[in-house]
Parts: C-alpha cells; structure tokens; sequence
C-alpha cells in the first residue's frame, strides 16, 4: 500500500516536476502523486488537468483512480469530457472505482451533459438504483472500451437488480466476450434472478469455459433457473455438459425436461456419448 509523503517539501518537488518542460518528466511526476496516496495530491493533479499533452492528461485521469471522494470526482468530471478520447476512457475507468456517495454531487450535473455516452457513464454511479439499471442497459449499444468496464462494474452493484440488468446485458453487447470470467462469477450471487440472466448470457455468447459453473445451478430448486440452464449448455453445445443433464432428465417441470432433450440433441450432434 502506498506510503504518505513524509513532509509538504516532497508535495512542493513533485509541484515543481508538474511545471517542466519535457511531457515524459511531468508524467512521472503525476505517477509520484498516484503512488504517494496522500489526498493532497489531488489538488495537485486538478493543476495539470490541462497540460497541453494528452499523455499527461491521460496519466492524470488514470492517477484519479487510486483517489476517492468529491474531490477526485470533480477532477474525473472535467477529464470526462477531453477531447482525446483515451483521457475520457481512462476518467470513466477511474470514475466507476469511485466508492464515496459523496462522489455523487460531483458527477450529477453530468446527467445533462450534450454527449449521451458521458451521460450514461455517469448515471452508472447515480444514487437511484432505477438510474443505474437503465443507464447499464443503454451502454449495450456503445461499442466503446469503457461502456463495456462500466458494465462489467454493475456486475457488483449494491442493488440486486442492476446486477440482474448488467448480467443480461453483457449476453447482448460487444464487450461480453471479454466478461466471460465476471459473468462466471457472477453464477454464485445470492440471487438466483442474477443468476439466470448471466446464465442465459454465458449460452448466448457460447463460453465453454463456463460449462462446469452452469452445470453447478442445475440442481437449483428455481425451476427457471435449471431451465436456462439446460438451454445455456444446449447453446454451448460442450459434451462436457452431458454429465449435469443427466441428472435432469426427470426433473418435475416439463420445460426443463424439455430443454434436456434438446441440449442433450445439440451435445450428440457434437460427439458426446452418454456414459
């Protein structure tokens, strides 16, 4: 964990590094701040918000991250809407990490911003969960990096339902490939709707590694549950999968029976044979 500077004389070299001339010197310098964790040293990375190298202001907006609270949120706010589009996706990075609900009163404003994706980045920290859902649920159309790490971040969201939205989201979106491994994860939250909905996305999007985690809700009392989860090792079509079907073949709803058959149809297609 990063140590505090020891004396004010550390913070006022590091402000002196901030005004050079070589662009290189002054993002190590920004680096410096990241890594004292010293909440002075936001103040001074709000100094180089406007360095004229977006290097610098990208390193700036990357640095934020390792901060938390209003303050580093009204820094994030202003990199959010720099015209290079690596700044603002390293300010969206740095502003889904923020923890402090005071952090809200910063982003807020941002809901009436021009640019629709930085409104929807910032709804993702909304304080009202039903903000959160639909602003999740719209970034499914964006094929930008930092809509994708937005959604991913609602995985872990406080509010049961946003996690349920971003679960079913990522089975829809460019970035769910890439969220294979939170979307397995996800598979253990203590609410089988979440459940469900990553399932469903895990089938869609036909993540093999997923099979064995699948295969652990089939035993689920929540029939729905077992269903999607047939239909999702159906849509992988793994032979490894064939083991957990079996157990299902007289289960007591006819749709997951259903599902069996034909996931189990799709698994022979592919070379499985029962044992």
């Amino acid at each position: 964990m990063p140590e505090l500077f020891e004396a004010y004389d550390d913070l006022d070299e590091v402000a002196e590094q901030l005004k050079a001339a070589d662009a290189a010197e002054r993002r190590v310098a920004v680096i410096e701040l990241a890594n004292s964790g010293d909440p002075a040293a936001v103040k001074l990375l709000d100094t180089v918000v406007a360095d004229p190298d977006p290097g610098v202001r990208q390193q700036v907006a990357l640095a934020l991250g390792e901060f938390d609270g209003p303050d580093a949120a009204s820094v994030l706010v202003r990199l959010l809407v720099d015209p290079e589009h690596a700044v603002a996706n390293a300010a969206a990075d740095s502003m889904a990490e923020l923890k402090d609900p005071a952090s809200a009163d910063a982003i807020f404003p941002l809901a009436a911003h021009s640019h629709a994706f930085v409104r929807l980045v910032a709804a993702t920290t909304d304080p009202d969960p039903h903000v959160r859902r639909g602003a999740v649920s719209a970034l499914s159309v964006s094929s930008m990096k930092t809509a994708g790490e937005a959604i991913v971040h609602a995985l872990a969201d406080q509010d049961w339902m946003v996690r349920e939205v971003a679960a079913e989201t990522l089975g829809i979106c460019k970035a769910g490939v890439q969220a294979a491994d939170a979307l397995i994860k996800v598979l253990s939250d203590e609410f089988w709707q979440v459940r469900l909905k990553s399932v469903r996305s895990l089938g869609i999007l036909k993540v093999r590694q997923a099979v064995s985690a699948i295969g652990g809700c089939l035993n689920h009392p929540q029939a729905n549950l077992r269903k999607e989860g047939a239909a999702a090792l159906g849509e992988i079509a793994d032979p490894a999968g064939l083991v957990f079907l079996q157990g299902l073949a007289d289960d007591p709803d006819p749709d997951v029976r259903k599902n069996v058959r034909w996931a189990m149809q799709r698994m022979s297609a592919n070379g499985a044979v029962a044992r």
